[in-house]
């Protein structure tokens, strides 16, 4: 078996061809400026409300959540996760939700720097709880808190 390697290895230098050391050593050349700035998927929640919907299930009133917002980042914006707080009277929280307030494919535009996308009715975060359920009061207001911003979905 060190025979063949020893074979090979003459050949190689009969060919001309030097063996790998360090001073023949190629690496890749990489740059990298110092001074790009760095592009930042960034967004600003204008307005976040409860609205009344119609459960489609058994046609009771309950509530969901609509919001505003604006991408005021560089690139584009394809997930906006938000958590969701729902509010008593008294301003006390009542629940807390995570939930993903916009998603879009990695392949569309997704809302791009300075667009503000707005929550059609009918499609916001409903609130559990609905008209004639046992123990349902409805929220008094809501707090929505952005918790992350991606410019990739991965979908």
């Amino acid at each position: 078996m060190l025979a063949r390697y020893f074979t090979l290895f003459a050949l190689l230098i009969a060919m001309g061809c030097d063996t790998p050391t360090a001073q023949n050593r190629t690496t890749p050349e990489t740059t990298t400026s110092q001074n790009a700035p760095t592009k930042m998927a960034t967004v600003e929640l204008i307005d976040a409300q409860l609205a009344p919907f119609k459960n489609a299930a058994n046609g009771k009133m309950g509530q969901e959540v609509l919001t505003t917002w604006k991408n005021t980042g560089d690139i584009s914006v394809r997930v906006v996760d938000a958590e969701i707080t729902s509010l008593n009277d008294d301003g006390s929280t009542r629940e807390t939700f995570n939930y993903t307030l916009f998603a879009e494919f990695d392949d569309s535009p997704g809302v791009l720097p300075g667009e503000t996308h707005e929550t059609e009715p009918g499609r916001g975060f409903k609130l559990p709880g609905f008209e004639g359920f046992a123990g349902y009061s409805p929220a008094s207001s809501v707090k929505v808190r952005i918790a992350k911003v991606a410019e990739k979905s991965g979908m």
